[in-house]
Protein backbone atom coordinates (compact mmCIF):
# COMPACT_ATOMS: atom_id res chain seq x y z
CA UNK A 1 0.00 0.00 0.00
CA UNK A 2 1.40 3.62 -0.50
CA UNK A 3 2.66 5.54 2.21
CA UNK A 4 1.61 8.85 0.33
CA UNK A 5 -1.33 10.68 1.03
CA UNK A 6 -4.27 9.65 0.58
CA UNK A 7 -6.95 11.33 -2.42
CA UNK A 8 -10.13 11.91 -2.90
CA UNK A 9 -11.92 12.87 -6.57
CA UNK A 10 -15.18 14.43 -6.76
CA UNK A 11 -16.80 14.03 -10.28
CA UNK A 12 -19.73 16.35 -10.66
CA UNK A 13 -21.62 14.13 -13.10
CA UNK A 14 -24.28 15.71 -16.51
CA UNK A 15 -24.91 13.94 -19.53
CA UNK A 16 -22.02 12.20 -19.33
CA UNK A 17 -23.05 8.34 -19.88
CA UNK A 18 -21.15 8.00 -22.64
CA UNK A 19 -17.73 9.13 -21.62
CA UNK A 20 -17.61 8.59 -17.53
CA UNK A 21 -17.17 4.67 -17.88
CA UNK A 22 -13.52 5.33 -19.47
CA UNK A 23 -12.87 7.83 -16.72
CA UNK A 24 -13.89 5.89 -14.06
CA UNK A 25 -11.51 2.90 -15.14
CA UNK A 26 -8.41 5.05 -15.60
CA UNK A 27 -9.07 6.29 -11.70
CA UNK A 28 -8.99 2.95 -11.11
CA UNK A 29 -5.59 2.16 -13.04
CA UNK A 30 -3.86 4.93 -11.10
CA UNK A 31 -0.51 3.86 -9.37
CA UNK A 32 -1.59 5.68 -6.96
CA UNK A 33 -5.10 4.49 -5.94
CA UNK A 34 -7.70 7.11 -4.79
CA UNK A 35 -9.12 6.48 -1.66
CA UNK A 36 -12.30 7.44 -2.57
CA UNK A 37 -14.38 8.52 -6.01
CA UNK A 38 -17.33 10.38 -5.25
CA UNK A 39 -19.65 10.94 -7.96
CA UNK A 40 -22.03 13.49 -7.94
CA UNK A 41 -25.30 12.77 -10.09
CA UNK A 42 -26.61 16.03 -10.90
CA UNK A 43 -30.09 14.98 -12.09
CA UNK A 44 -28.34 13.57 -15.22
CA UNK A 45 -31.46 12.82 -17.51
CA UNK A 46 -29.60 10.13 -19.31
CA UNK A 47 -28.50 6.62 -18.11
CA UNK A 48 -25.61 7.21 -15.68
CA UNK A 49 -27.17 5.15 -12.70
CA UNK A 50 -27.24 2.01 -15.09
CA UNK A 51 -23.60 2.65 -16.14
CA UNK A 52 -22.40 3.95 -12.01
CA UNK A 53 -24.30 0.57 -10.74
CA UNK A 54 -21.13 -1.39 -12.96
CA UNK A 55 -18.55 0.04 -9.95
CA UNK A 56 -20.91 -1.12 -7.53
CA UNK A 57 -18.80 -0.28 -4.14
CA UNK A 58 -15.80 1.34 -5.86
CA UNK A 59 -17.55 4.31 -6.11
CA UNK A 60 -20.09 6.54 -4.15
CA UNK A 61 -22.44 7.94 -5.87
CA UNK A 62 -24.33 11.12 -4.40
CA UNK A 63 -27.71 12.16 -5.90
CA UNK A 64 -28.86 15.44 -7.07
CA UNK A 65 -33.04 15.95 -6.63
CA UNK A 66 -32.61 19.00 -9.35
CA UNK A 67 -29.84 20.02 -11.19
CA UNK A 68 -27.23 22.05 -9.37
CA UNK A 69 -25.03 23.32 -11.74
CA UNK A 70 -21.22 22.79 -11.18
CA UNK A 71 -20.11 24.49 -8.56
CA UNK A 72 -23.05 23.30 -6.26
CA UNK A 73 -21.80 19.80 -7.19
CA UNK A 74 -18.33 20.36 -6.60
CA UNK A 75 -18.92 21.25 -3.12
CA UNK A 76 -22.14 18.78 -2.51
CA UNK A 77 -19.03 16.22 -3.08
CA UNK A 78 -15.93 18.44 -1.60
CA UNK A 79 -17.92 18.71 1.76
CA UNK A 80 -17.74 14.60 1.81
CA UNK A 81 -14.05 14.37 1.37
CA UNK A 82 -12.05 13.22 4.48
CA UNK A 83 -8.49 13.05 2.68
CA UNK A 84 -5.69 15.68 3.09
CA UNK A 85 -5.75 16.19 -0.72
CA UNK A 86 -8.97 16.68 -2.69
CA UNK A 87 -9.33 15.90 -7.07
CA UNK A 88 -11.97 17.96 -8.75
CA UNK A 89 -12.18 15.87 -11.83
CA UNK A 90 -14.38 16.43 -14.92
CA UNK A 91 -16.33 13.85 -15.99
CA UNK A 92 -15.10 13.83 -19.61
CA UNK A 93 -10.98 13.89 -18.47
CA UNK A 94 -9.36 11.03 -18.56
CA UNK A 95 -6.10 10.57 -16.77
CA UNK A 96 -2.97 9.11 -17.79
CA UNK A 97 -1.81 6.44 -15.11
CA UNK A 98 0.70 8.47 -13.05
CA UNK A 99 -1.58 11.42 -13.01
CA UNK A 100 -2.22 11.43 -9.23
CA UNK A 101 0.80 10.49 -7.82
CA UNK A 102 2.90 13.19 -9.91
CA UNK A 103 0.43 15.67 -8.78
CA UNK A 104 1.37 14.40 -4.94
CA UNK A 105 4.48 14.38 -5.08
CA UNK A 106 4.69 18.28 -6.47
CA UNK A 107 2.37 19.57 -3.78
CA UNK A 108 4.55 17.49 -0.64
CA UNK A 109 7.33 18.85 -2.19
CA UNK A 110 5.74 22.53 -2.70
CA UNK A 111 4.22 23.84 1.19
CA UNK A 112 3.22 27.01 -0.57
CA UNK A 113 0.75 25.70 -3.24
CA UNK A 114 -2.55 25.04 -3.02
CA UNK A 115 -3.50 23.13 -6.11
CA UNK A 116 -1.39 21.30 -8.89
CA UNK A 117 -2.70 20.52 -12.09
CA UNK A 118 -1.60 18.87 -15.22
CA UNK A 119 -1.75 19.68 -19.20
CA UNK A 120 -4.99 18.31 -20.62
CA UNK A 121 -4.76 17.22 -24.71
CA UNK A 122 -7.52 15.62 -27.08
CA UNK A 123 -7.41 12.70 -28.76
CA UNK A 124 -7.67 11.66 -32.45
CA UNK A 125 -8.57 15.43 -33.18
CA UNK A 126 -8.68 14.98 -36.87
CA UNK A 127 -11.64 12.22 -35.52
CA UNK A 128 -13.43 15.10 -33.78
CA UNK A 129 -17.14 16.05 -34.79
CA UNK A 130 -17.30 19.26 -36.07
CA UNK A 131 -18.53 20.96 -32.88
CA UNK A 132 -15.73 19.48 -30.69
CA UNK A 133 -13.02 20.96 -33.37
CA UNK A 134 -14.99 24.40 -33.41
CA UNK A 135 -14.82 24.51 -29.68
CA UNK A 136 -11.16 24.02 -29.56
CA UNK A 137 -10.52 26.77 -32.61
CA UNK A 138 -12.86 29.77 -30.85
CA UNK A 139 -11.34 29.40 -27.18
CA UNK A 140 -7.54 28.59 -28.94
CA UNK A 141 -7.19 25.40 -26.55
CA UNK A 142 -3.85 23.87 -27.20
CA UNK A 143 -3.79 20.95 -28.93
CA UNK A 144 0.23 19.53 -28.50
CA UNK A 145 1.53 19.08 -25.54
CA UNK A 146 4.03 21.63 -23.74
CA UNK A 147 7.51 20.92 -22.15
CA UNK A 148 7.54 23.13 -19.88
CA UNK A 149 7.51 20.96 -16.82
CA UNK A 150 6.25 21.93 -13.10
CA UNK A 151 5.83 25.91 -13.55
CA UNK A 152 3.31 28.73 -11.65
CA UNK A 153 0.54 29.79 -13.14
CA UNK A 154 -2.63 32.39 -12.30
CA UNK A 155 -5.34 29.97 -12.47
CA UNK A 156 -6.50 26.50 -12.93
CA UNK A 157 -8.21 24.83 -15.46
CA UNK A 158 -11.71 23.73 -13.77
CA UNK A 159 -10.87 19.71 -15.25
CA UNK A 160 -8.45 17.73 -13.28
CA UNK A 161 -7.01 20.05 -10.13
CA UNK A 162 -5.75 18.57 -6.62
CA UNK A 163 -6.02 20.73 -3.58
CA UNK A 164 -4.91 20.47 -0.75
CA UNK A 165 -8.47 20.20 1.48
CA UNK A 166 -7.29 22.68 4.23
CA UNK A 167 -6.87 25.56 1.34
CA UNK A 168 -10.23 24.68 -0.16
CA UNK A 169 -11.77 25.07 3.42
CA UNK A 170 -10.07 28.25 4.18
CA UNK A 171 -11.99 29.70 1.38
CA UNK A 172 -15.53 28.09 1.43
CA UNK A 173 -14.83 25.93 -0.89
CA UNK A 174 -16.40 27.10 -4.65
CA UNK A 175 -18.45 30.00 -4.76
CA UNK A 176 -22.21 28.57 -6.04
CA UNK A 177 -23.38 32.30 -7.91
CA UNK A 178 -21.03 30.19 -10.64
CA UNK A 179 -23.39 27.55 -12.63
CA UNK A 180 -21.42 26.74 -15.48
CA UNK A 181 -18.23 27.85 -15.61
CA UNK A 182 -15.81 30.47 -14.69
CA UNK A 183 -15.88 28.95 -10.78
CA UNK A 184 -12.06 27.71 -11.45
CA UNK A 185 -10.92 31.43 -12.29
CA UNK A 186 -12.64 32.77 -8.90
CA UNK A 187 -11.03 29.93 -6.62
CA UNK A 188 -7.91 30.84 -8.48
CA UNK A 189 -7.96 34.33 -7.28
CA UNK A 190 -9.16 33.46 -3.80
CA UNK A 191 -6.37 31.04 -3.31
CA UNK A 192 -4.12 33.67 -4.54
CA UNK A 193 -5.24 36.31 -2.45
CA UNK A 194 -3.77 34.00 0.29
CA UNK A 195 -0.41 33.93 -1.22
CA UNK A 196 -1.15 30.49 -1.97
CA UNK A 197 0.86 29.24 -5.29
CA UNK A 198 -1.05 27.48 -7.81
CA UNK A 199 1.31 25.10 -9.95
CA UNK A 200 0.82 23.23 -13.69
CA UNK A 201 2.88 20.31 -14.39
CA UNK A 202 3.12 19.68 -18.38
CA UNK A 203 4.91 15.94 -17.64
CA UNK A 204 0.98 15.01 -16.06
CA UNK A 205 -1.60 14.80 -19.09
CA UNK A 206 -5.04 13.67 -19.39
CA UNK A 207 -7.14 13.58 -22.35
CA UNK A 208 -10.86 14.78 -22.44
CA UNK A 209 -13.40 13.01 -24.41
CA UNK A 210 -15.97 15.93 -24.74
CA UNK A 211 -19.78 15.12 -23.32
CA UNK A 212 -23.11 16.42 -23.92
CA UNK A 213 -22.75 19.85 -23.04
CA UNK A 214 -21.25 21.29 -25.88
CA UNK A 215 -22.09 18.63 -28.56
CA UNK A 216 -23.60 20.70 -31.22
CA UNK A 217 -22.39 24.56 -32.84
CA UNK A 218 -25.08 26.14 -30.70
CA UNK A 219 -23.86 24.93 -27.69
CA UNK A 220 -20.56 25.77 -28.89
CA UNK A 221 -21.42 29.40 -29.35
CA UNK A 222 -23.86 29.76 -26.47
CA UNK A 223 -20.81 28.88 -24.29
CA UNK A 224 -19.16 32.28 -25.30
CA UNK A 225 -21.45 33.95 -24.12
CA UNK A 226 -21.85 31.55 -20.38
CA UNK A 227 -17.67 32.43 -20.07
CA UNK A 228 -18.68 36.01 -20.75
CA UNK A 229 -20.92 36.01 -18.26
CA UNK A 230 -18.33 34.94 -15.61
CA UNK A 231 -15.60 36.52 -16.86
CA UNK A 232 -17.11 39.87 -16.40
CA UNK A 233 -17.97 38.94 -12.68
CA UNK A 234 -13.93 38.09 -12.40
CA UNK A 235 -12.80 41.24 -13.82
CA UNK A 236 -15.28 43.68 -11.84
CA UNK A 237 -14.49 41.48 -8.48
CA UNK A 238 -10.14 41.24 -8.79
CA UNK A 239 -9.22 43.42 -11.40
CA UNK A 240 -6.17 43.18 -12.69
CA UNK A 241 -5.43 40.46 -10.25
CA UNK A 242 -6.87 38.10 -11.68
CA UNK A 243 -5.35 38.54 -15.00
CA UNK A 244 -1.50 37.74 -14.04
CA UNK A 245 1.05 37.05 -17.13
CA UNK A 246 1.31 33.08 -16.91
CA UNK A 247 1.92 30.81 -20.18
CA UNK A 248 1.99 31.75 -23.33
CA UNK A 249 -1.24 29.83 -24.16
CA UNK A 250 -3.28 31.32 -21.41
CA UNK A 251 -1.89 34.85 -22.16
CA UNK A 252 -3.12 34.46 -25.87
CA UNK A 253 -6.19 33.32 -24.55
CA UNK A 254 -6.68 36.04 -22.89
CA UNK A 255 -6.42 38.94 -25.10
CA UNK A 256 -8.30 36.75 -27.47
CA UNK A 257 -10.97 37.62 -25.01
CA UNK A 258 -9.89 41.42 -24.89
CA UNK A 259 -10.43 41.75 -28.68
CA UNK A 260 -13.35 39.73 -28.89
CA UNK A 261 -15.00 43.12 -26.94
CA UNK A 262 -13.12 45.31 -28.87
CA UNK A 263 -14.28 44.27 -32.12
CA UNK A 264 -17.85 44.06 -31.32
CA UNK A 265 -17.68 47.54 -29.35
CA UNK A 266 -15.90 49.08 -32.74
CA UNK A 267 -18.19 47.06 -34.63
CA UNK A 268 -21.50 48.06 -33.40
CA UNK A 269 -20.25 51.72 -33.51
CA UNK A 270 -19.27 51.76 -37.35
CA UNK A 271 -22.63 50.55 -37.25
CA UNK A 272 -24.39 53.09 -35.58
CA UNK A 273 -22.16 55.85 -37.63
CA UNK A 274 -23.71 54.19 -41.03
CA UNK A 275 -27.32 55.32 -40.12
CA UNK A 276 -26.39 59.20 -40.65
CA UNK A 277 -23.03 58.27 -42.91
CA UNK A 278 -23.73 55.18 -45.51
CA UNK A 279 -20.09 55.43 -45.97
CA UNK A 280 -18.99 53.39 -42.58
CA UNK A 281 -21.23 50.57 -43.89
CA UNK A 282 -18.35 49.96 -45.94
CA UNK A 283 -15.95 50.43 -43.09
CA UNK A 284 -17.82 48.10 -41.04
CA UNK A 285 -18.00 45.22 -43.77
CA UNK A 286 -13.92 45.91 -44.35
CA UNK A 287 -13.98 45.57 -40.24
CA UNK A 288 -16.21 42.13 -40.57
CA UNK A 289 -13.42 41.00 -43.50
CA UNK A 290 -10.48 41.93 -41.40
CA UNK A 291 -11.77 39.82 -38.23
CA UNK A 292 -12.62 37.14 -40.36
CA UNK A 293 -9.17 36.95 -42.12
CA UNK A 294 -7.68 36.82 -38.43
CA UNK A 295 -10.25 33.60 -37.76
CA UNK A 296 -8.88 32.24 -40.93
CA UNK A 297 -5.03 32.31 -39.73
CA UNK A 298 -6.42 31.03 -36.20
CA UNK A 299 -8.14 28.18 -37.38
CA UNK A 300 -6.12 26.87 -40.31
CA UNK A 301 -5.60 23.69 -38.38
CA UNK A 302 -9.42 22.41 -38.62
CA UNK A 303 -9.28 21.74 -42.66
CA UNK A 304 -9.95 23.02 -46.05
CA UNK A 305 -13.07 22.40 -46.03
CA UNK A 306 -14.35 23.79 -42.12
CA UNK A 307 -12.12 26.92 -41.79
CA UNK A 308 -14.49 28.95 -43.64
CA UNK A 309 -17.54 27.80 -41.29
CA UNK A 310 -15.33 27.98 -38.36
CA UNK A 311 -13.98 31.48 -39.05
CA UNK A 312 -17.97 32.87 -39.87
CA UNK A 313 -18.54 31.14 -36.86
CA UNK A 314 -15.90 32.54 -34.66
CA UNK A 315 -17.00 36.33 -35.80
CA UNK A 316 -20.18 35.44 -34.46
CA UNK A 317 -18.77 33.99 -31.39
CA UNK A 318 -17.56 37.22 -30.96
CA UNK A 319 -20.70 38.99 -30.84
CA UNK A 320 -22.27 36.46 -28.31
CA UNK A 321 -19.27 36.93 -26.21
CA UNK A 322 -19.82 40.45 -25.62
CA UNK A 323 -22.66 39.90 -24.93
CA UNK A 324 -22.37 37.89 -22.32
CA UNK A 325 -19.86 40.07 -20.99
CA UNK A 326 -22.62 43.36 -20.94
CA UNK A 327 -24.99 40.86 -18.94
CA UNK A 328 -22.56 40.06 -16.90
CA UNK A 329 -21.68 43.50 -16.17
CA UNK A 330 -25.26 44.61 -15.35
CA UNK A 331 -26.20 41.52 -13.33
CA UNK A 332 -22.87 42.02 -11.34
CA UNK A 333 -23.80 45.65 -10.92
CA UNK A 334 -27.39 45.75 -10.08
CA UNK A 335 -27.87 42.33 -8.57
CA UNK A 336 -24.26 41.31 -7.20
CA UNK A 337 -24.02 38.42 -8.91
CA UNK A 338 -23.61 36.50 -12.42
Amino acid sequence: MSREPSVDVVIPAYRCAGTIGQVLDALLAQSHLPARIIVVNDASPDSLPDVLAAYDNRVEVITNEVNLGLAKSYNVGLRRVEAPYAMTLHSDCVLEAGYIRNLVRILEATPSAAVATGQYLFADVDRMSFADRLYLALNLIPREPAEQGVQPISFIEGKADLFRLEDLKAVNFFDEHFVLTSEDQDISARLRARNRKLVQDSSSRFTSAFGGTQDTVAKVIRKQRTYARGQAFIALKYGKKAYERTTPNRNHRAWHRVFQLFFTALGFAMLVLSMGFPLWLWVWMGWVGVRYLTYLALCLWVGFRDVWAVSALGVWSDVWYAVGFMEGLIKVTFLGRT
